[in-house]
């Protein structure tokens, strides 16, 4: 757990990058066909999760992860991959941001035998998160959106992972 000081200066690190982004953005805008957003840092927010411990960054990720449900699948603007659904929600609800790579998500958090709603779910070229009851919630390419459908019909299971 980050003590007040710590959660202080990353907040201060966090704004300091924002406003060196917007004045990056403003210097080169949208319209620039030579503009490339990829440029932009990643900021990481501590979030209300962390305050209420395991039980409450559980049930954090389990209520993100439905805010995205019908978003469409793919790379395009608006859309998301399986690993980027799961970086976007683990980073939202716990503050960890994992790379969007369902190869390197599998070395984060802890490996775990026993699945809690909120876990992640690996496979072998996907990646999701426990829902409970036999579920999974994920970006799949098969519906074309982000769905709960039932675990048992996902092919090539690797390993859960426990992020905290």
């Amino acid at each position: 757990m980050l003590s007040v000081r710590s959660q202080a200066i990353s907040l201060a690190i966090g704004l300091a990058l924002l406003l060196l982004w917007i004045s990056q953005v403003e210097e080169r805008p949208n319209s620039d066909p030579n503009w490339d957003a990829s440029f932009a840092p990643t900021i990481h927010i501590t979030t209300e999760a962390r305050r209420s411990g395991a039980g409450g960054e559980r049930r954090a990720i389990i209520r993100i992860a439905r805010s995205y449900l019908g978003t469409p699948y793919g790379s395009y603007g608006g859309a998301m991959l399986c690993s980027d659904f799961t970086r976007a929600v683990f980073g939202r609800a716990t503050g960890v941001w994992m790379p969007a790579n369902y190869v390197k998500q599998r070395s984060y958090g802890t490996a775990v035998y026993r699945w809690k709603r909120g876990d992640l779910l690996l496979y072998g070229d996907h990646v999701g998160i426990y829902w409970g009851n036999g579920n999974i919630i994920h970006s799949s390419k098969y519906f074309g959106y982000v769905v709960v459908s039932e675990e048992k019909y996902l092919y090539g299971y690797i390993g859960a992972r426990r992020i905290r």
